[in-house]
């Protein structure tokens, strides 16, 4: 009985699609070596975190899908988020793009007035084939990078 319940975990396993951590993360390193750096800009942080199948913010799968590689940059000073997505979409170019959606901004007056105002665009995304990148604007001199090649 033991050999049969072992046996149907590891079917059970094999057929939820397992995903080699460090296969993947080193496609997602080659894919992000390909890619250009904005002038100037210094890695300061890489990390891999998995990612789960989701729904409504719940986790649906114990295993990962897939993982996601994203390297955090301090750009040079003075250096405008605009001109890192101008950067990255000349770059890209034949990529696939999506530009991120302006934040709007509210503030309230001191006569409690509300103030509305466009903020600058936060992320750009490209997508070519089953490869991504996103760029996206973190606080401070800083930009990040993201990479999944599946």
């Amino acid at each position: 009985m033991g050999r049969v319940a072992v046996a149907a975990v590891v079917v059970l396993v094999s057929g939820c699609g397992v995903v080699d951590r460090a296969g993947y993360v080193r496609e997602n390193e080659r894919l992000l070596a390909s890619l250009p750096t904005y002038p100037g800009a210094q890695p300061i942080l890489q990390e891999s975190t998995p990612d789960y199948d989701t729904a409504d913010g719940e986790r649906l799968s114990l295993l990962p899908r897939a993982y996601t590689t994203r390297v955090i940059y301090r750009l040079p000073p003075g250096t405008r988020d605009a001109a890192v997505f101008a950067f990255y979409r000349r770059a890209l170019r034949g990529w696939h793009a999506h530009i991120g959606e302006p934040s709007v901004i509210v503030e309230v007056s001191k006569s409690g007035e509300f103030q509305f105002r466009r903020a600058e665009v936060d992320a750009i995304s490209f997508s070519r084939g089953s490869e991504s990148v996103v760029v996206n604007s973190v606080r401070g001199p800083r930009i990040a990078v993201f990479v999944d090649h599946g």
